[in-house]
């Protein structure tokens, strides 16, 4: 199934990586300019341990603006992700296909 595209703007979905944990969702928060093309750059942004993924995408928007990218900025959740799960990756889980980075990949 394909997914919806972006609107122009601000924006924000849910994201869950049935993978990695589907009982798991990712907020993500974005900003497409309104003149982006099919040749721009996607960046994300990682936000800090207060996990406020909508200010980290508000504090963005201008540059995403300037430089005409697609910005992306994922949440993790204090409650499915705590400091194992998002700052470390989970990785201190045997079972690769586990572990947090995936789902940004």
């Amino acid at each position: 199934m394909a997914a919806d595209p972006l609107s122009v703007g601000k924006g924000d979905f849910v994201f869950v990586d049935d993978a990695v944990d589907r009982n798991k969702p990712v907020t993500v928060w974005y900003y497409k300019p309104a003149t982006l093309d099919s040749t721009a750059k996607v960046i994300f942004v990682m936000h800090g341990v207060d996990r406020d993924g909508k200010k980290y995408r508000d504090r963005w928007t201008h540059y995403a603006e300037q430089y005409k990218f697609l910005l992306v900025v994922p949440e993790f959740s204090e409650k499915h992700f705590p400091t194992n799960g998002y700052q470390f990756g989970n990785v201190s889980d045997p079972r690769r296909e586990k572990w947090s980075f995936w789902i940004v990949e």
